[in-house]
């Protein structure tokens, strides 16, 4: 069981006064008759509350299982096929061709130029230069 707050606040009632929730004020009197304050209290009301919690459990089932493996069998199968050997052939044949030989030819023929060269040539001259003097 959970408890949950509910707050009350008393007022001007006719039945709060008997829970002892209001109380009589001393400082507001209008001459009218008693004046009440207000005060608030908490009350704790018992509630059911369902809540659901996470359990694991372990079961063991027993079981047949059938498992499947491999079985080898060697058989022996014969089998005709065809082979290519080489056979080896002899054949005579006769091809002609052309052959070219070389022929060499001497020819003779005059190239001329003419050809400048420049020659160094030492030289002395006479020079006159006019100086002004003070």
């Amino acid at each position: 069981m959970n408890l949950i707050p509910r707050i009350f606040v008393a007022g001007a009632l006719a039945s709060v006064p008997a829970l002892g929730l209001a109380l009589p004020a001393q400082a507001q009197t209008c001459g009218c008759g008693p004046s009440y304050r207000i005060v608030q209290k908490t009350v704790y009301d018992q509630v059911p509350v369902t809540t659901y919690r996470l359990e694991f459990e372990t079961v063991l089932e027993e079981r047949q299982v059938t498992t499947q493996r491999p079985e080898w069998v060697t058989e022996t199968r014969q089998r005709t096929f065809t082979v290519a050997r080489p056979v080896t052939e002899t054949a005579t044949r006769e091809e002609r061709f052309i052959v070219r030989k070389p022929v060499v030819e001497t020819s003779f023929r005059d190239d001329s130029y003419d050809r400048v060269t420049w020659v160094n040539e030492t030289e002395t001259r006479q020079e006159r230069v006019i100086v002004n003097r003070p």
